[in-house]
């Protein structure tokens, strides 16, 4: 029986007849083109991090763990251009290291660039883009192993950096960054209806504003993070734990 293959959460998996992992641009190329002489269908996985059947293999699996390199970047305009399975925890790492930062991200940094944008990963804030938004450029290997360069003049842009790989495949990604900058947090329990009547306002204010509802009580946690140029106040370890 081959490798089986599992997501983060468990509940999807599979046992592809073939899992490679290509180390370059040109060799996914070569995969898709000797799978589409074939008839043989083409399945990516970045970190897993999807609940969904979307990356069930049960032919070819590529899965991008070596495909981690900053390619270029960033330029005075703030672009880096990273191979597509490099994660956000990492991306994060090294652009604060040169004084940079992605300018939204959502809650979970495990996921590879490319899945995280292809499945819409978007983090908060009423005026400021989700994740996708900050792509300006990719590179794409299609259907047949062609390789295909688009950038944000290509109106082809809109539909692959969200099309869950149903274009092609995401191999090299262009992002945006911004400098890197420091958020005020401030959490606490608001009364659920309170949050509903006034939800327009609590995310006009806020950079980022986001809640959860506790089941069965009329109460929700909120959490309101805003940009601010105050110094570093980071929560002692054992309470940042708790």
């Amino acid at each position: 029986m081959s490798k089986k293959w599992t997501n983060w959460a468990g509940n999807q998996s599979s046992h592809p007849h073939s899992w490679v992992r290509p180390q370059n641009l040109a060799e996914i190329a070569a995969v898709v083109k000797d799978a589409s002489a074939q008839g043989r269908r083409v399945k990516v996985i970045g970190s897993g991090h999807s609940f969904t059947s979307t990356a069930v293999a049960q032919d070819i699996l590529i899965e991008m763990s070596y495909m981690t390199k900053i390619l270029a970047g960033p330029d005075e305009n703030g672009i880096v251009e990273l191979e597509a399975g490099m994660t956000l925890s990492a991306l994060n790492k090294y652009l604060f290291q040169l004084g940079r930062a992605v300018e939204n991200l959502g809650d979970i940094a495990y996921q590879t660039i490319a899945g995280a944008i292809s499945t819409g990963t978007h983090g908060t804030g009423e005026n400021i883009g989700g994740l996708a938004q900050q792509v300006v450029g990719l590179t794409l290997v299609d259907g047949v192993g062609i390789t295909v360069v688009i950038d944000e003049n290509n109106p082809l842009l809109h539909f692959v950096r969200v099309g869950v790989g149903a274009v092609g495949i995401i191999a090299h990604v262009k992002i945006r960054t911004v400098p890197k900058f420091t958020l005020h947090v401030e959490e606490k329990p608001m009364r659920l209806s309170y949050v509903l009547e006034n939800l327009e306002e609590l995310t006009t204010r806020n950079d980022h504003f986001e809640f959860f509802w506790i089941p069965h009580t009329k109460w929700a946690l909120t959490k309101q993070n805003n940009r601010t140029e105050l110094p570093l106040q980071p929560l002692p370890p054992f309470k940042k734990w708790w």
